[in-house]
């Protein structure tokens, strides 16, 4: 998929924030269409001495009656990308709230102001809002805490609502704080992302 120059540089942004396997994550289903309803990642990362660990993390989300998906895909995750530098800007006083007018987003992608880009950025918002991320402890990690069961469900925002003038949309939407927060110290999911090896990513079908 050939990306332009502001879309570029977004990916530079993302890759100086939260890191190369960080923005791996977050890019997930860029440039896809045809992805099913589910999704996996499967992230390799360095423990004790020489090992190397694995994080299964599933991705489900809201699963239309006619089987097709709504994972974020094609361009949106750009406009997740457009959304957290908003967010990361310093000025706006708040770790996980941010309230923005859809031409503040166009400007960051460098994308024209009409209605089909208008309607993909919202639509990326919907997709990313519906998002939960499952994930357990591996045996090895349970071992270490002293823990017979860990799991965890997370989801990456948790709020929004869209307003409207005769001159333009705005939208408020809130992140899940503790989601950011291991975001922005690239410990989401348990892991030091400093030692993630790889990340894959697959999409799957109904179970």
């Amino acid at each position: 998929m050939e990306l332009s120059a502001p879309e570029q540089r977004l990916l530079e942004f993302s890759r100086e924030q939260f890191g190369e396997h960080l923005s791996q994550f977050l890019l997930a289903g860029l440039g896809e269409e045809n992805l099913g309803p589910r999704g996996r990642f499967v992230i390799t990362y360095a423990g004790g001495g020489d090992s190397l660990l694995e994080r299964q993390v599933e991705v489900i989300t809201y699963e239309p009656a006619d089987g097709s998906s709504y994972l974020p895909r094609g361009r949106h995750p750009l406009v997740l990308l457009a959304l957290l530098r908003l967010l990361m800007d310093g000025g706006r006083g708040s770790l996980n709230a941010l309230r923005y007018e859809q031409a503040e987003v166009l400007s960051l992608l460098g994308w024209e102001g009409t209605e089909e880009a208008r309607g993909e950025v919202d639509e990326a918002v919907a997709r990313y809002f519906k998002l939960t991320y499952k994930w357990k402890m591996n045996k090895s990690e349970l071992a270490a805490s002293g823990l017979s069961f860990y799991t965890a469900d997370e989801a990456m925002m948790s709020e929004y609502t869209s307003m409207y003038t005769e001159a333009e949309k705005s939208t408020h939407l809130i992140f899940n704080e503790h989601f950011i927060k291991q975001l922005l110290g690239r410990s989401l999911f348990g892991i030091d992302w400093n030692k993630v090896r790889s990340v894959s990513h697959q999409s799957l079908s109904r179970k």
